[in-house]
């Protein structure tokens, strides 16, 4: 779990491996004395972050770069981390296989830098143009989800809005990509769904763009499993095993 996210909490490694609190803080505990991961306390009175090192990500045999926390990103990044874990409980559908935008992007790095020609897939979505070094420019969801029964899924935590020219390249990107089945918005408010879907609109896909509004206790508070919708019933809880029956890539 670790190597895929750039960054989770304490709560998170518990709940995954089904462990009491005691049991989970001496198990990261030990895995930092070992250098194979960070343990920070970097809010006040908030669960500590926990974050991969260099080691722990050879250990693993992940050759993807070491995580960095970004404070801006801090609360989305927690989120897609509990995104990651109701993706392997299928509740985005049984799901045969679960990419994080990290491994996306590592992967469809090494393939534009270090394979020339290559045709293998790349992940990303074209947005058109070329980004700085070269490189196609590509929209990366925050989840891919390959479903049991053939369907590939974009999962979105989009907590607050992008600009209007943005959000039309983003769906117009999807309209081009016949990979994408559906196109999973989480949001807030309702506000930011009528935005999400006014563009889903206006490049033709609201059959495959769905708006789901999250609790505002699952948007306030970190240590909530994501996702709980406003309304509705809770996610069916993660696999609580580092045992998954999902395939996890990491390329």
């Amino acid at each position: 779990m670790l190597a895929e996210q750039r960054v989770t909490i304490e709560p998170q490694a518990g709940h995954w491996l089904n462990e009491t609190k005691h049991d989970s803080s001496t198990r990261l505990q030990r895995l930092q004395s070992a250098r194979m991961l960070k343990v920070e306390q970097i809010f006040h009175a908030a669960p500590a972050t926990v974050t991969i090192t260099r080691r722990g990500l050879a250990a693993v045999g992940s050759t993807m770069r070491t995580p960095q926390v970004d404070l801006r990103q801090y609360r989305h990044d927690v989120g897609v981390a509990w995104l990651w874990q109701a993706a392997h409980a299928g509740y985005f559908g049984a799901p045969a296989a679960i990419v994080s935008e990290r491994t996306m992007r590592s992967h469809d790095w090494r393939l534009d830098h270090q394979a020339a020609n290559e045709p293998a897939e790349r992940f990303g979505v074209g947005i058109g143009g070329v980004a700085p070094g070269g490189s196609p420019r590509r929209h990366y969801p925050d989840l891919l989800v390959d479903t049991q029964d053939g369907r590939r899924v974009a999962i979105e935590l989009e907590l607050t809005a992008k600009s209007r020219p943005r959000i039309d390249e983003v769906m117009l990107a999807y309209a081009s990509d016949g990979r994408v089945a559906e196109a999973a918005y989480l949001v807030p408010d309702a506000r930011l769904g009528r935005f999400i879907s006014d563009a889903a609109r206006r490049a033709g896909i609201s059959g495959i763009v769905s708006v789901k509004r999250l609790s505002p206790k699952a948007t306030n508070d970190t240590t909530s499993a994501l996702p709980r919708l406003a309304g509705s019933r809770a996610a069916p809880s993660p696999p609580l095993t580092h045992r998954s029956p999902a395939k996890t890539i990491d390329r």
